[in-house]
């Protein structure tokens, strides 16, 4: 019997840049991440609420 190797797919899709900074200033005005994402999407970047939530996170630490 042959030990089934998993192979785990590193370093993924490039990061979607967007002015973090922006993100937080209107965090910091008690903007929810989805209209963060909203507002940033009506700017031209295409991101989703839950990108700007992982961003700001790696941003704070």
């Amino acid at each position: 019997m042959k030990a089934e190797i998993l192979l785990t797919k590193r370093g993924g899709r490039k990061p979607k840049t967007f002015p973090i900074s922006l993100a937080k200033e209107l965090r910091a005005k008690g903007y929810s991440y989805e209209m963060i994402a909203w507002k940033l999407t009506q700017l031209g970047y295409e991101v989703s609420k839950w990108t700007v939530m992982r961003r700001l996170k790696e941003a704070q630490a």
